[in-house]
């Protein structure tokens, strides 16, 4: 294995970064709505590219993805509601403590 040149690998890497900033400001204010920050633009493509992928299966395959993302959409609504039920199961725990200390272990003021 012979190591390449490192004059032709420095004036690559010279040119690319040349390239690089005098593209990337103009590319960045372009597209508005395209840049790297832009969560609708992701999820758009995200979606784009779900579809195209879902559209090439054959319809047993399409069948099977649907079904395990329902039983998988299920299993987290599932928790979701447990994680609910917790809380309230808490706050009810925590209104009883709190109405206990009050009425029976508070210390009573005296009556004058």
């Amino acid at each position: 294995m012979s190591s390449p040149n490192p004059k032709n690998w420095q004036q690559r890497l010279q040119d690319l970064e040349a390239e690089l900033n005098q593209s990337t400001p103009d590319a960045v204010h372009s597209r508005p709505g395209k840049g790297q920050g832009s969560q609708p633009a992701m999820l758009d493509d995200l979606v784009t590219r779900s579809n195209t992928w879902l559209q090439g299966l054959s319809t047993p395959a399409k069948v099977a993805v649907l079904a395990g993302l329902m039983v998988g959409g299920l299993v987290v609504v599932g928790m979701v509601l447990r994680l609910v039920q917790l809380a309230v199961q808490l706050a009810i725990l925590a209104a009883i403590g709190y109405i206990g200390y009050r009425f029976i272990l508070a210390p009573k003021s005296p009556k004058d």
